[in-house]
């Protein structure tokens, strides 16, 4: 939680979403910031309801008991791999355009994608009002990672385009 796109999405997280979140739902809502090395500036935030663990020995156990999982992502690139944990523990996750980057996952079957405060408020508020609304959600975003992010799956494309070149090869001695 040193990296600085990190620190810009929950300082906009909180700064722009939060308090609102919070009256929309029930102020005794906590979010809870986990990552290794939190800066000064992600630890001011701590507070009643703003929980800075630092480093945790399971990510996936922590995701498993949350409601939902947000990467409120506003700059950085790349895959986020924290994403793809929370989809594949079946919890729905919001996140930005940026946030999803190079994830296929379809918006609005697999994962919700809101880039404006005023949207970004309303999903995370929706999901914890009603989270049975999105099961489906949750199943799909799990079906997606482990069909197109598991080890095995990579394992299998490996496996065939070794199978098509050595195939191909004519090895005479």
């Amino acid at each position: 939680m040193s990296y600085s796109p990190n620190i810009q999405a929950v300082r906009w997280f909180l700064d722009y979403c939060f308090d609102e979140v919070c009256r929309k739902v029930d102020d005794s809502i906590t979010f809870v910031i986990a990552g290794i090395d939190p800066s000064k500036e992600i630890l001011s935030y701590q507070s009643d309801n703003v929980i800075v663990t630092g480093y945790v020995d399971s990510l996936s156990e922590l995701i498993a008991l949350s409601t939902l999982s947000i990467a409120p992502m506003q700059s950085g690139s790349g895959m986020q791999f924290k994403i793809l944990e929370a989809m594949s523990c079946e919890v729905p996750v919001v996140t930005t355009t940026i946030g999803l980057g190079d994830i296929k996952a379809e918006p609005n079957k697999e994962i919700i994608v809101k880039d404006s405060p005023k949207e970004f408020i309303n999903a995370v508020s929706d999901i914890i009002k009603h989270p049975d609304k999105y099961n489906k959600l949750s199943k799909y975003a799990r079906t997606f990672v482990v069909n197109n992010h598991s080890w095995y799956e990579h394992a299998l494309t490996v496996d065939k385009i070794y199978n098509e070149v050595v195939g191909v090869m004519d090895v005479k001695k």
